[in-house]
């Protein structure tokens, strides 16, 4: 790097320097990181610095005489960046530099990941260790990876599983993940390469539930803490006493263990009749209905989930707010009873209109 460049600025002593640079390179989407020092001999930093700032770019000052250069650049270009520092008081200029930047397109991907036609897009039941497998297609004359790299993640984007894939010599992947209920986006990475997988996660078509999940009551109040009865008929013989679980569908997180031992603390009043019941507490902020289903684990590690069940939840309406419904309601009531009168008065007068028409109804004359 050559020695800094002082300013010729006329009627300035000690003025601060700037190091000319070399031309700086970057790529479309990745970020450019510059770091100016503009202090004078003394330690100083007198002077503001400014640039020609490029779309996107910012200069924050760190607080020690330098600032960085930040930038993220759009697309692929050639430009000069001006770094100027200058008086706050008067605007004189103390010195500049011009900086070249050439910013590259980004690079094509190497290879590409083909998940397999095997993997169903309708669904499938198989819950844990499920097989996935596909090929890595080569763009380039470079060897095949050795594996890739992949993160399973359900609707709400909590990563429950992830881990790498080994690769064959002849490109194909192939390995085990595990799957929540619901929607799996599985990510399939290597490098910079990105291909996503969407699985659906069914009920286990094996299972029979002998009835339907029952919540009562099926209605609660915003911020007023709800107790509800859970109970449903579980006769299929897989059905283990301890694996029974009442599941809040949207966060997939267990609400409380349904038991069937008669237990009336917890909601279930005969034992062991095949009917199943817990109860639970529903405390929410907001008016969020919610939905719930059973999930039964069964004895070769497989779950079934029942049908899903919703509990609406309201906000509470005060006095005044409910006589403004009432009072609504009779106004528009009464609005649509004047317009039905209104439709068969218009209604008889067109008919009359009509049958004046008639010669021999026209001598006899209308009543």
């Amino acid at each position: 790097m050559s020695e800094p460049v002082r300013s010729d600025t006329a009627g300035v002593n000690d003025p601060p320097h700037l190091k000319p640079l070399d031309v700086q390179t970057g790529i479309v989407g990745k970020p450019v990181l510059l770091r100016l020092d503009y202090c004078d001999p003394e330690g100083e930093a007198p002077g503001t610095i400014a640039t020609n700032t490029p779309h996107g770019s910012s200069l924050p000052d760190n607080g020690d005489g330098t600032r960085t250069f930040f930038w993220v650049p759009e697309k692929a270009l050639e430009t000069t960046v001006v770094f100027t520092v200058y008086e706050e008081s008067d605007r004189r200029i103390r010195t500049s530099i011009s900086v070249p930047f050439i910013i590259e397109p980004a690079p094509q991907p190497l290879f590409a990941i083909s998940p397999s036609p095997e993997i169903p897009p309708q669904g499938t039941s198989a819950s844990a260790h499920f097989q996935i497998s596909g090929q890595v297609m080569r763009l380039s004359g470079l060897d095949y990876p050795d594996q890739i790299q992949y993160r399973a993640s359900n609707v709400a984007e909590i990563v429950y599983d992830q881990g790498y894939l080994q690769v064959d010599r002849s490109g194909r992947w192939q390995g085990q993940i595990n799957l929540a209920f619901g929607l799996n986006q599985i990510e399939l990475e290597l490098d910079d390469l990105s291909e996503p997988v969407t699985i659906n996660v069914t009920y286990n078509p094996g299972y029979t539930f002998s009835g339907l999940l029952e919540l009562q009551p099926d209605v609660a109040y915003v911020n007023e803490p709800r107790l509800i009865h859970a109970r449903i008929a579980l006769n299929d013989p897989r059905t283990g006493a301890a694996d029974v679980q009442l599941i809040d569908k949207a966060s997939e997180v267990p609400v409380a263990m349904l038991t069937d031992d008669g237990d009336l603390s917890n909601g279930d009043d005969i034992e062991s009749d095949g009917v199943y019941s817990a109860l639970f507490t529903i405390d929410e902020n907001e008016p969020v209905n919610q939905d719930f289903q059973v999930q039964v684990t069964l004895p070769n590690g497989q779950v079934a989930r029942s049908e899903d069940v919703q509990v609406i939840i309201r906000q509470r309406l005060d006095s005044e707010e409910i006589n403004n419904i009432v009072l609504q309601q009779s106004i528009f009531e009464a609005a649509l009873a004047t317009a039905d009168e209104q439709q068969v008065e218009t209604l008889l007068l067109s008919i009359v209109e009509e049958l004046a028409k008639d010669p021999q109804i026209a001598d006899v004359g209308i009543n």
